[in-house]
């Protein structure tokens, strides 16, 4: 399944032995993101962001090709595409974030900052050198 995909740390939350767990914690994952201001500041910016930059692409794009209405299109198509993706991965990071806390409450111990697997490990991340208590069941 492609969530799996983009979203590592569910498969951490299977091994609980509950089902629909996973589901349950992207979806509080999600909401939770969602209900932030920093949510909707990020994408007041990215229209700001997207608005912008199809003014300023068919602006340009108008002083070589003229003004035919495929001008204006590409542009538009063009930074929606551009902003999408920046949109998308800015929210995946941080919803990625909130299962990886989540994770951690639940004892599972996970790298915040780069989701690496700490079981086994002493005081620091292998992955990205962060380091961490180690907190004894």
């Amino acid at each position: 399944m492609i969530v799996w995909k983009q979203y590592p740390e569910l498969e951490h939350f299977e091994r609980q032995d509950v089902p629909g767990v996973a589901s349950e914690a992207l979806t509080f994952a999600k909401h939770k993101v969602m209900r932030t201001w920093r949510f909707w500041l990020t994408l007041l910016a990215l229209v700001g962001l997207y608005m912008t930059a199809t003014a300023l692409a068919i602006w340009t794009m108008t002083q070589y090709f003229g003004s035919p209405d495929w001008v204006r299109h590409a542009a538009m198509g063009c930074c929606g595409v551009v902003v999408s993706l920046a949109a998308w991965r800015v929210f995946r990071d941080r919803i990625r974030r909130h299962l990886r806390e989540r994770l951690v409450q639940l004892g599972i111990p996970i790298c915040l900052p780069c989701g690496y697997d700490l079981r086994g490990s002493t005081d620091r991340c292998p992955e990205c050198g962060t380091t961490f208590e180690v907190v004894a069941k």
